[in-house]
């Protein structure tokens, strides 16, 4: 009886030691996986991509809704370069605008000036013909 009180103790002292073991294991497991994570995180906020984040944290959290939110990541996007296009055009227009209005300007000043040479001229050609 006393040598099965014995294996008995040492056998729950080995199971003991083996779920001790097995903690320290997943937490290293836990450390290990968070620290990918981090590594992760800061690489596709080096790249600076949005749909790229998007889909890390649709991974990373199993409730969202994968297809939906990359559906609506696309779209925003587009619209995103859509914009960038319309601002470009609405920027060349109005560049544009300014030189043509700044030309018109300079034509009428000059236009302005040009009158009284004109009538100096067709004086001093009639006063000739005299």
């Amino acid at each position: 009886m006393h040598d099965t009180w014995e294996q008995k103790q040492k056998l729950s002292l080995e199971k003991e030691s083996e779920r001790k073991e097995l903690m320290v294991e997943q937490r290293e497991a836990i450390l290990k996986a968070q620290e990918e994570r981090e590594k992760r995180w800061q690489m596709i906020e080096e790249k600076d991509d949005v749909e790229l984040s998007v889909r890390n944290v649709c991974d990373t959290v199993v409730e969202l809704p994968t297809n939906d939110w990359l559906r609506k990541v696309r779209q925003m996007l587009s619209l995103e370069q859509e914009t960038r296009e319309e601002t470009t055009v609405t920027s060349v227009y109005r560049n544009a605008f300014v030189v043509d209005n700044a030309l018109l300007s300079l034509v009428s000043k000059v236009d302005k000036h040009m009158a009284p040479i004109d009538e100096t001229s067709t004086m001093l050609d009639s006063s000739s013909i005299r």
